[in-house]
């Protein structure tokens, strides 16, 4: 299937081995040594605590994971710290133990669990193939937050840390697609969008069915006023084909850093 205009712009099909979100033939590729998407220092990505609360923060991408035998963890996301060993911002982090975690950490300058917040998640059947991942900090409370693969629903397993519940932010660090701290992802990226609100299930699944909520076979973020109004609370939109332009209307400065490459792989299934 293929989701067409300006929203998620990928191919996928029902069955998860056969999914293949690729457009214009076109994916980041992070060879997990130093690789990723540098995100500006910019209050649009670095949401406040009061927006946190208020509103949330949710994203959303396409990922397709090479874990490496000697991993210690990767990261898919983090709006600040990103290249540092000390903990800021809000992060989603793939453990080597396979499962998805979410971090709140609260800018204390400190690198342990005293100063996080963390919510790890049942193992999903990742595989090696592509998976659409979705979260939603609904605020700042670990119990209120949420994490989907592949359109459902994924378990909390475990919560730990000691940290505050207040998120903070370094004065000069940036965030990232595809790292976290210093664990970097290994394998491809097809899109990634971030939103300055809640994700719900009924918005993910839209997204991940194919489905727009002003047309169906067509989600569009970036116009989209339908049942979900994305286009209100688009903070970011990177579509990787071939470039880090963020095609939100923020217009944000992404860089690479490292030496990830784009890469070409052919899409076997359409909408």
């Amino acid at each position: 299937m293929v989701i067409q205009g300006l929203g998620l712009s990928v191919r996928k099909a029902s069955i998860l081995s056969d999914s293949d979100p690729v457009k214009d033939n076109k994916v980041l590729q992070l060879d997990g040594v130093g690789d990723y998407a540098q995100l500006p220092n910019d209050t649009t990505i670095k949401t406040t605590q009061t927006n946190l609360v208020n509103a949330g923060v949710s994203g959303a991408g396409w990922f397709k994971v090479d874990m490496p035998e000697d991993a210690v963890g990767m990261g898919l996301f983090s709006n600040d710290g990103a290249g540092q060993g000390v903990y800021y911002g809000l992060a989603i982090q793939l453990g080597a133990d396979g499962r998805l975690r979410m971090n709140l950490y609260d800018g204390d300058g400190g690198s342990g669990s005293t100063s996080r917040r963390t919510v790890i998640f049942d193992s999903p059947a990742l595989g090696s193939g592509w998976n659409f991942i979705a979260f939603s900090f609904d605020n700042n409370l670990q119990a209120n937050w949420k994490l989907w693969v592949n359109g459902s629903e994924i378990d909390v397993a475990d919560t730990n840390g000691g940290g505050l519940t207040t998120v903070g932010y370094s004065a000069s660090g940036q965030g990232a697609v595809g790292a976290n701290l210093t664990k970097y992802f290994k394998g491809d990226i097809s899109e990634f969008a971030l939103f300055s609100k809640k994700m719900t299930t009924d918005i993910q699944t839209t997204i991940y069915n194919c489905k727009g909520s002003t047309a169906t076979g067509a989600f569009d973020y970036k116009t989209d006023q339908g049942n979900y109004n994305l286009a209100s609370y688009l903070t970011m939109w990177l579509k990787f084909e071939g470039n880090y332009k963020d095609s939100s209307t923020n217009n944000l400065t992404v860089d690479g850093v490292g030496d990830p490459v784009f890469v070409t792989e052919t899409a076997s299934r359409a909408c």
